[in-house]
């Protein structure tokens, strides 16, 4: 009587279900990557969003400094010490991060730089008159990255003032 033996080459190869522990292992590799990965770019982007948002209300800060200055020269124009020299600076508040705890607002800084007044002549001889006002806002912009370091900004926006013959400018 033969005995049956099977020897290892001879082994058909029985299929089981289930997943092995190296396939288990570099699934969760693939997957904590692209977790990192996402969470990373969302952080970034969030940092990106929050930074666009600090400029867009400094921005809105100086466009009220150039319309107030705007309706003071066609109001009650400013004597010629007040446009000559820099305006009197404001401070705002850029982001009011938490509400309980003022110390990390991001606060800015508004100033006016002196009032350049121009006069032209145009085709029709006539004359016109323009008023360069250029301002200025200073914050802080906190960093989004850990160990990071703070970044100062400055920004400035020049508005213009254009009459044709206003009542109350005399130049010098």
């Amino acid at each position: 009587m033969r005995k049956l033996t099977h020897s290892p080459a001879r082994r058909t190869h029985v299929s089981r279900p289930g997943v092995t522990l190296i396939e288990l292992v570099v699934a969760l590799v693939v997957i904590g990557t692209a977790a990192v990965g996402t969470t990373i770019a969302v952080f970034n982007a969030y940092g990106q969003l929050q930074r666009q948002r600090h400029r867009m209300t400094a921005n809105e800060f100086l466009r009220a400094e150039v319309e107030y200055w705007q309706g003071r020269i066609h109001i009650a124009m400013p004597t010629p010490a007040e446009m000559s020299s820099r305006g009197p600076e404001r401070v705002v508040t850029i982001d009011e991060r938490s509400p309980g705890n003022a110390h990390d607002d991001i606060i800015g800084v508004v100033r006016r730089e002196p009032i350049e007044a121009h006069v032209l002549i145009n085709t029709t001889n006539t004359l016109q008159y323009y008023w360069e006002i250029p301002v200025v806002i200073n914050y802080t912009e906190p960093t989004w990255v850990f160990d990071g370091e703070e970044v100062d900004l400055e920004y400035r926006l020049v508005g213009y003032w254009l009459e044709a013959e206003p009542t109350n400018f005399k130049p010098d």
